[in-house]
């Protein structure tokens, strides 16, 4: 029990931890584009 209950929990950790580097990945990337637009287009500001 104690062991499978370990190894779940490694799993959902891993698991939490993909999304959130995805999630940030994702932020990185939107701010990075943002930023690129806010620098070519300053109409928009």
């Amino acid at each position: 029990m104690g062991l499978q209950a370990g190894i779940k929990a490694d799993f959902i950790s891993h698991i939490v931890q993909t999304k959130l580097g995805t999630i940030s990945d994702i932020v990185y990337k939107s701010e990075i584009f943002i930023s690129h637009i806010v620098q070519t287009k300053p109409e928009f500001c």
